[in-house]
């Protein structure tokens, strides 16, 4: 995972892979094998799910890039991730 073969191609491999065999199947597969160590899935609901379930167990989190998954421009949703990120660093400092 941490070379750079594996780095410099993963977009390019999870592209062919998403036209062979689909967005779904390959969301799937990754979601079941690497994607849970990165991310909390590919939903924003899943997203704040892991969150609430993290902060029951007292582990931090950063939402920082969750916004980049949003299909439009949602300045509510935007703030609410921005302050989510900003409380999560604080909390991480004090």
């Amino acid at each position: 995972m941490g070379t750079d073969f594996f780095i410099n191609r993963s977009l390019k491999i999870t592209n062919i892979f998403y036209k062979v065999f689909g967005i779904r199947f390959t969301n799937y597969i990754i979601n079941k094998s690497v994607g849970n160590l990165f991310t909390s899935g590919e939903s924003l609901q899943s997203l704040l799910t892991d969150m609430k379930v993290f902060e029951q167990r007292n582990i931090n989190c950063i939402s920082s890039y969750a916004v980049e998954g949003l299909p439009t421009y949602d300045k509510e949703k935007i703030e609410f991730f921005y302050q989510e990120m900003l409380k999560t660093i604080d909390s991480l400092t004090a």
